[in-house]
């Protein structure tokens, strides 16, 4: 078994540079959004419809968290899959986000963080 080092004979921590940078917010809608469209790759309308209602199901349990009362992800994600649902429905294909115009107009759309 190794002792530790002194402590003087230890490196000293430095702190990372980019730990002091000023970060972006994290958006937790767009997070959601991008997590539903991951799996929802190659589901069906059957499987997508079976996905939301799971989702719904999770959204309804989790509404009376009074630390998830600001919570953007969970009905972003609803929105999501109901949107991927929709979608599925009209097409009767599988899903596939790099087909979605939706998908595409977002990527292609950069985001402008005002200054203020």
């Amino acid at each position: 078994m190794r002792t530790p080092a002194p402590r003087s004979h230890r490196r000293p921590r430095v702190p990372d540079r980019r730990a002091t940078a000023p970060r972006e917010p994290i958006d937790w809608a767009k997070v959601g959004r991008r997590s539903v469209r991951r799996r929802a790759r190659g589901m069906t309308h059957p499987e997508a419809a079976a996905a939301l209602e799971d989702a719904e199901l999770q959204q309804h349990m989790v509404r009376d968290h009074e630390d998830l009362a600001g919570d953007e992800r969970g009905p972003a994600e609803v929105a999501e899959w109901t949107r991927i649902v929709q979608l599925l429905a009209d097409t009767g294909r599988v899903y596939d986000p790099d087909a979605n115009a939706v998908v595409q107009h977002e990527l292609a759309v950069p985001v402008c963080l005002s200054a203020g």
